[in-house]
């Protein structure tokens, strides 16, 4: 299948004890089918800390480059999958990105929860240029946890986040990393 639509993914992920890793690839091709070439990586580390049996520290670093010639949709958008809550998905977007969050996560009784959270990014057009000042992009937000499943742990969540320019509001199953 990965034939047909001209791309071919290589996806390294590891699962260690309160950490998540994972490493993708995608690679696009004429030659495979696709109308475009161009490469997309995509690095994420997620590191849980358990502060005590109903706090928990969350950590979450992305990082993606893209190569070639992708189309504008192909590069990095920032704020597509929960880096850096705040910012509206495709407002910034750009061959590398980086996101950096922190989240506080606590459990109340009766099913619910709060959850604070605060961290920075950037995209660029080459990756020597993410720590100037002006790309800097820093969100933080605060959230409401109802537990759905006690069994697994699965929480709905809704969170309000602000950005640089402006703020987000939205509802999901589960934590945003």
């Amino acid at each position: 299948m990965a034939w047909k639509c001209g791309a071919i993914r290589v996806q390294i992920a590891s699962i260690l004890k309160g950490s998540v890793i994972d490493f993708t690839g995608d690679f696009f091709a004429q030659d495979l089918g696709s109308k475009y070439s161009f490469q997309s990586y995509k690095f994420i580390f997620n590191k849980y800390v358990s502060l005590s049996d109903n706090q928990v520290l969350a950590y979450n670093l992305y990082w993606c480059g893209t190569g070639g010639s992708p189309p504008f949709y192909g590069n990095c958008i920032y704020g597509a999958n929960n880096e850096l809550r705040g910012y509206t998905a495709g407002r910034y977007l750009d061959r590398y990105m980086f996101a950096t969050q922190l989240e506080y996560r606590l459990v109340l009784p009766w099913k619910f929860g709060l959850v604070g959270f605060g961290g920075v990014g950037a995209v660029a057009p080459g990756s020597d240029l993410f720590f100037r000042a002006n790309h800097l992009l820093p969100a933080g937000g605060t959230g409401i946890r109802y537990m759905l499943s006690k069994k697994y742990h699965v929480n709905l969540r809704t969170d309000f986040a602000w950005g640089k320019d402006n703020f987000t509001w939205g509802v999901g199953v589960g934590e945003a990393f």
